[in-house]
């Protein structure tokens, strides 16, 4: 058909029986077998001319809400998360073309709060518009070279809690390269907003 990217695969491990959102899309609850699995998939998608895009890193699968109606949180501190879910995005990283961010927050990782727009309170920056997980992490410390790109921004976790620029310009801060999704394209007031966008 000509589409040269997929969004795929799903490296999210899963891990927590409760999740609404990734269950049957993980290819295991063994990191190890989402790693091997994972890296078929990669190998079959770039045997014919596709990219890849591992997501949602640094993992969706040990959470009880879903990102796109509510904004999940994950307790775990940095070394939990290598002991389980980096697990499969760290065995390919090297081998896909992008990897995509989760809109969930990490309170042990991440400390930096914004006010949210829906209620008032303070809430951890997540995964996508944190320059800890996105650059010290995943640049860094496992070493991507390739492209960052956002989980869809207007889902609930960013669009009921974040100003859309502002998400933007933290996105953009925190490391990542391509935004996906941040304006409505389907009307003519979305055709405006992405000029003030831009």
């Amino acid at each position: 058909q000509g589409i040269n990217v997929d969004f795929a695969p799903v490296m999210d491990v899963n891990n927590n029986p409760a999740n609404p959102i990734i269950g049957v899309r993980s290819f295991s609850d063994d990191p190890a077998v989402v790693s091997e699995y994972g890296e078929k998939f990669i190998e079959g998608l770039h045997n014919n001319g596709v990219l890849t895009a591992l997501k949602h890193f640094p993992g969706h699968g040990d959470t009880d809400t879903d990102s796109h109606t509510g904004l999940p949180c994950i307790e775990k501190n940095y070394n939990e998360l290598k002991e389980l879910e980096l697990i499969p995005f760290t065995s390919v990283a090297n081998q896909t073309d992008f990897i995509m961010t989760a809109h969930i927050q990490y309170p042990n990782i991440e400390n930096q709060t914004y006010v949210s727009k829906s209620t008032g309170e303070n809430i951890y920056l997540p995964a996508t518009l944190s320059k800890t997980i996105l650059t010290d992490i995943l640049r860094n410390d496992i070493g991507f070279e390739g492209i960052i790109v956002t989980d869809a921004m207007n889902m609930a976790a960013i669009a009921e809690h974040f100003d859309h620029i502002d998400s933007a310009r933290l996105a953009i801060n925190a490391g990542a390269n391509m935004i996906l999704m941040p304006v409505d394209l389907s009307s003519p007031e979305g055709l405006n907003e992405l000029d003030e966008y831009i």
